[in-house]
């Protein structure tokens, strides 16, 4: 297992760190009571706009105003007309979602579509980027994982230009988990996704879905859309946070874009130290690290120092598409000198299952 400590780095701690796994919550390890409690918890999800948006109604067209909630299954809509001809487009942006006990559901589409039959040259008809925000929460902490998966749709003559483009910004802090877009004049590819483990409680998740979709010079109908599917799975599976942070915090997510895919790691210290690794291992332990106190929670199998001297640091980890099969728990841990010796601090643990 090898891996870049060095490829990205922050100035400063993230502010996402906080709202992705709700630190400000327990960190519990439900182990058999989690299904019980993921069961008595009903998932709150909403969603709202993150922009200008004008929705059509049985009355005609209303515009709704950033941060104005949007009931599921509404949707959002433009007709653009090139300024040659009487080539015309019509967009639609749409959000579907509903939360259960088991966990939460949304849909977002953006799509863009010209049904004319001649070559229109009065520049693409551009259903803008539109975003969603969708906020996920439960009365009692409940453990489990987030996956949005970005699926492109394109329908196209291949002299005609159909595109569509997507972000994916868990937290709602600028710093984007993943996003991309397809190439106009190519055939779409397989979808991308994100993954990452959460704790949900009753501060809200927020995270911001964005997509944009548009159509150009079609000779025949043309279309373009993109569709962004976010689920919150609770209880143990794929991902599982557990443990609580003692003095270091680590964020994980798995990824795939195009013919790409890795694990990422945000590590930071709360005491900026030289002295950090980020472990792994195969076995569950809850074994005290004197003095601090703080929990180790797996075996040291592999280990990558990484320097947080100078404030938290991102570490990837680079997979191929056809995901391996892993068992694997990840933990921070960092030293910090002190007279005497070194105090160690550990990081809630996350436990990753693949496929």
């Amino acid at each position: 297992m090898q891996g870049d400590a060095s490829r990205g780095t922050w100035a400063s701690p993230p502010a996402d760190f906080t709202k992705k796994n709700m630190s400000s919550i327990p960190h519990v390890l439900f182990a058999s009571g989690l299904t019980a409690c993921t069961l008595a918890a009903q998932i709150h999800i909403e969603a709202r706009t993150a922009d200008t948006m004008t929705a059509r109604t049985t009355a005609g067209s209303q515009t709704i105003a950033p941060g104005s909630a949007l009931a599921s299954g509404q949707g959002v809509n433009s007709t653009y007309r090139s300024s040659i001809g009487n080539c015309t487009a019509s967009a639609m942006a749409q959000v579907l979602f509903s939360g259960t006990s088991a966990g939460a559901t949304a849909a977002f589409t953006n799509s863009a579509r010209s049904d004319e039959q001649f070559f229109c040259s009065g520049g693409p008809a551009n259903a803008g980027q539109h975003a969603v925000i969708v906020a996920l929460s439960s009365p009692i902490p409940v453990a489990g994982y987030i996956r949005v998966t970005a699926t492109p749709s394109r329908q196209a003559s291949a002299f005609s230009y159909a595109a569509a483009s997507y972000g994916v910004d868990v937290g709602v802090d600028g710093s984007f988990e993943l996003r991309g877009g397809t190439n106009p004049l190519q055939p779409t590819t397989s979808p991308d996704f994100v993954e990452l483990p959460v704790v949900l409680g009753s501060t809200p998740l927020h995270i911001r879905l964005e997509a944009a979709a548009e159509v150009a010079q079609p000779f025949g109908p043309v279309s373009a859309s993109m569709r962004l599917d976010l689920a919150f799975v609770a209880g143990a599976g794929r991902w599982t946070e557990f443990g609580s942070p003692c003095g270091a915090h680590l964020e994980s997510r798995l990824w795939k874009q195009g013919n790409s895919a890795g694990l990422s790691f945000g590590l930071t210290s709360t005491t900026p130290t030289p002295h950090a690794f980020l472990v792994a291992g195969t076995q569950d332990l809850a074994v005290p690290v004197p003095p601090t106190g703080c929990v180790l929670r797996t075996d040291l199998l592999v280990f990558v120092p990484v320097d947080l001297a100078n404030g938290p640091r991102e570490f990837a980890l680079p997979l191929t598409v056809q995901l391996p099969v892993l068992d694997v728990r990840f933990q921070l841990l960092s030293g910090v000198p002190q007279a005497g010796g070194t105090a160690w601090h550990t990081s809630q643990a996350h436990w990753l299952q693949l496929p």
